[in-house]
């Protein structure tokens, strides 16, 4: 069995995805750039593991099932000039979930906080 087809069933058998897709690739320029082993092993673990976190992120957003991806970038702050944009970008930090401490968006219609929430 050739090497190539080795690798990509052991990538397989060890579900590395993105190592079988990514290696022949990244194997050439280290070899043209003349990249140490270990820097060309490292950089393709970690395209794996980012990809994988990609892939949990995307995963955690639809099995929350909102109504639409929002983001703090598409917030019109003039919109409500009365949000207090400090301590919300405070709270975009997620520091609040160390600490056990929950958030209630409260307002009237139409002030955003679906949106905020999501974001």
């Amino acid at each position: 069995m050739s090497t190539s087809l080795l690798l990509e069933s052991l990538a397989k058998r060890l579900r590395l995805p993105t190592v079988k897709k990514l290696y022949k690739e990244m194997a050439k320029d280290a070899a043209e750039r003349q990249i140490p082993y270990e820097d060309f092993l490292l950089a393709l673990l970690e395209q794996e593991v980012m990809q994988r976190e990609e892939n949990q992120i995307a995963s955690r957003i639809k099995s929350a099932k909102f109504p639409m991806q929002k983001s703090l970038d598409q917030y019109d702050f003039a919109a409500l000039p009365v949000l207090n944009k400090p301590k919300l970008l405070q709270l975009a930090r997620c520091e609040f979930i160390q600490k056990a401490e929950n958030i209630l968006f409260i307002g009237n219609s139409g002030t955003g906080k679906t949106h905020l929430s999501i974001a």
